[in-house]
């Protein structure tokens, strides 16, 4: 098992939306890759 999820911040998700659905992109390339 390796860990696809975002790396330690101080906010639980980005407040901009684009750069939120970035990042759920490359988590689930990521996991399922």
């Amino acid at each position: 098992l390796k860990y696809a999820g975002r790396d330690v911040l101080g906010t639980p998700a980005v407040a901009i939306g684009e750069v939120h659905q970035q990042e759920c992109a490359q988590i689930l390339k990521l996991a399922f890759d």
